[in-house]
C-alpha cells in the first residue's frame, strides 16, 4: 500500500531510484517464494521416482484404494469427466425443484504443508512398508532450501513439511494424503488434486424444510475443516465460495443465519460465478460469461499471432489454429456448450476471422473456406465433442452409462443397441446440458457407427453420418 501511494512526479532520492519504478514494484515482482517452489532433483533420483510411482500407482488402482471422487493425477480421469458428473447432478436436482449449493474450497499451499509423519502413517495404513516405506521417508525428510540471487546464496533452511514440487512422486503422495476426506462427509464431493468441491440438493417443501439440508451441508463443511486442520491443511476462507442454483423464488428469511455457510468463523460468500477447474460456472448454468471470456482470450491470442506473422499459407495457418486457438475455444465444451445462438456466433467468429487471413481464401464464403481447408466449423466440432457417448459405452471413460443416461429398451424395428431414453424435462438448463442435448444426435447414428471398435473408426463413421452438420454454423 505504501508503494502504491507514491507520487510519480516526485524526484528521485540519493539512491537513484525513481518513485515511478518503485510504484510499479508490487505488480512486477511477485514474491519469490510464490513463484519458485520447485525442487531441483537429480536425473537419477527422478528415474527411480518414476519406477516407484508407476508401481505404487498400479498398487493403488488395482486395490481400489484411491477414492472414486479423486480425478487429479490419475489416468483416464479428466476435468471434463469430473465436471460432467457434478453438473449432471446439479441440473438434475434443479429440474426436480431443489435448490443446489456447490461449495468450492481453496486450500492454502496444500502441497507445501503436508506433514511427513502423518503421510508416512497413511502409507503404512494402506499397506506400504519395508524398504519402500523407508525410502519414501528418506526421500521426504532432511531436505533443505535456499535462495540464489545473482549467484549469491542465502543460508540453508530445513524443509519441515510438504511434498517436493517438481518431483515425480510428489503428486501421488499428495493424493494418498487427502484420500480419506470423502469418508468424513455425507454430501457429494469431488477432488481434482487439491481442488475440492462439495455439493448438495437443498429440498424445500412441506415435509422437508430448507433448514434440514442446509444444516447437513454446514456439518460437512465443519467436518472437512476439522479433519484438514488435524492434518495440517488450511483453507483460505476468502477464496472459498458457494454457487447457489435455484428455480424461482425461495424464502430464505425463514432459515435465518443458516442461509450463509461458515468456514473457520468466516462467512462463505455467495458468488454469481466462479472458476471451477478452468470453467467459469454461473448460478444460472447458462455459461454466457465463460463463453465471452473464452472468446476474448482466443481472439486476443489470434490477433497477437497475426501481427508478427508474415506467412499466411494454408498449412501454416491451419496448424496454428489447431495447436493454439482451438484448444482455448474447445476446452471443457461438453460441460458449457449450452447451444445458445448468440454464444455459437461468438465462438464461430474467431475461426471465421482467422480463416479470412489465409492466402487465396479471403474472397470465399466462410462455408467454402472451411471445405477448402477441410475444417469443421466450431459448432460442428462442439457437436462432435458431444458424441462422447461412444467412449462412455465402450468403457473408454471413467463415466459409466448409468451415471448420465437411461438406455432405451431394445426394439427390433428402429434404433441401435445403445439407444438412449429421453427424459421428461422441466428446466432449460437441464434440457441444454450434455446428458440430454446429445441424445437426439446419438440416437440418430446407425448401429455400425456406435458399435465401432476404435475411436478412429467411430470418427470416420461420424463424419459420414453427420455430414454437413459438421460444417454448419450460425450466421
Amino acid at each position: 500500500m505504501s508503494l502504491a501511494s507514491l507520487d510519480i512526479h516526485s524526484s528521485m532520492g540519493p539512491d537513484g531510484l525513481h518513485p515511478c519504478l518503485l510504484k510499479s514494484c508490487p505488480g512486477l515482482a511477485v514474491p519469490l517464494h510464490l513463484i519458485f517452489r520447485q525442487s531441483l532433483l537429480q536425473v537419477c533420483c527422478k528415474t527411480l521416482e518414476r519406477i516407484i510411482a508407476k508401481n505404487l500407482y498400479e498398487f493403488l488402482e488395482s486395490n481400489q484404494i484411491l477414492s472414486a471422487d479423486q480425478f487429479g493425477f490419475r489416468q483416464g480421469r479428466t476435468v471434463d469427466d469430473q465436471l460432467l458428473l457434478v453438473y449432471d447432478d446439479v441440473t438434475s436436482w434443479l429440474d426436480s425443484g431443489c435448490v443446489v449449493d456447490v461449495v468450492l474450497f481453496d486450500f492454502s499451499k496444500a502441497f507445501d504443508v503436508v506433514c511427513h509423519t502423518i503421510l508416512i502413517d497413511k502409507l503404512r495404513h494402506i499397506g506400504v512398508g519395508g524398504r519402500l516405506l523407508d525410502w519414501i521417508s528418506d526421500f521426504l525428510t532432511d531436505r533443505t532450501m535456499r535462495v540464489s540471487v545473482s549467484g549469491v546464496f542465502s543460508a540453508s533452511r530445513p524443509v519441515l513439511s510438504g511434498v517436493p514440487q517438481g518431483s515425480v512422486l510428489g503428486p501421488l503422495l499428495f493424493l494418498i494424503y487427502v484420500n480419506h476426506i470423502p469418508s468424513y462427509i455425507r454430501s457429494k464431493c469431488k477432488f481434482f488434486a487439491d481442488d475440492l468441491k462439495l455439493y448438495m440438493k437443498i429440498r424445500h417443501n412441506a415435509t422437508h424444510p430448507l433448514a434440514v439440508d442446509l444444516s447437513s451441508l454446514q456439518k460437512d463443511i465443519d467436518n472437512i475443516s476439522r479433519v484438514a486442520a488435524s492434518w495440517g491443511l488450511n483453507f483460505n476462507p476468502n477464496k472459498c465460495v458457494v454457487i447457489r442454483c435455484q428455480r424461482g423464488s425461495v424464502d430464505w428469511t425463514a432459515v435465518g443465519s443458516l442461509q450463509h455457510y461458515h468456514l473457520d468463523n468466516s462467512d462463505l460468500s455467495l458468488a454469481d460465478n466462479h472458476r471451477d477447474l478452468g470453467i467459469l460456472v454461473d448460478n444460472t448454468l447458462k455459461f454466457h460469461t465463460h463463453i465471452r471470456a473464452t472468446v476474448n482470450k482466443a481472439a486476443g491470442l489470434a490477433n497477437n499471432l497475426l501481427k508478427p506473422t508474415l506467412c499466411r499459407s494454408s498449412d501454416f495457418m491451419v496448424t496454428i489454429l489447431k495447436s493454439h486457438i482451438r484448444p482455448i475455444l474447445e476446452f471443457g465444451s461438453t460441460v458449457w456448450n449450452t447451444g445458445y445462438l448468440g454464444d455459437l456466433r461468438l465462438l464461430e467468429s474467431v475461426q471465421r476471422r482467422w480463416t479470412k487471413h489465409i492466402d487465396g481464401l479471403a474472397d470465399l464464403s466462410y462455408t467454402n473456406r472451411l471445405k477448402a481447408l477441410n475444417l469443421y466449423s466450431v459448432q460442428g466440432r462442439l457437436l462432435r465433442a458431444d458424441i462422447k457417448c461412444w467412449k462412455i459405452f465402450h468403457k473408454q471413460s471413467v463415466i459409466s452409462p448409468s451415471d448420465l443416461f437411461s438406455v432405451s429398451p431394445v426394439t427390433a424395428t428402429r434404433g441401435h443397441r445403445f439407444k438412449l431414453a429421453k427424459p421428461h424435462i422441466y428446466t432449460e438448463c437441464r434440457r441444454r446440458f450434455f446428458s440430454v442435448r446429445c441424445i437426439d444426435h446419438w440416437n440418430f447414428l446407425p448401429d455400425s457407427v456406435v458399435g465401432a471398435n476404435t475411436i478412429e473408426t467411430f470418427k470416420q463413421g461420424l463424419h459420414l453420418s453427420l455430414g454437413e452438420l459438421l460444417f454448419a454454423h450460425t450466421e
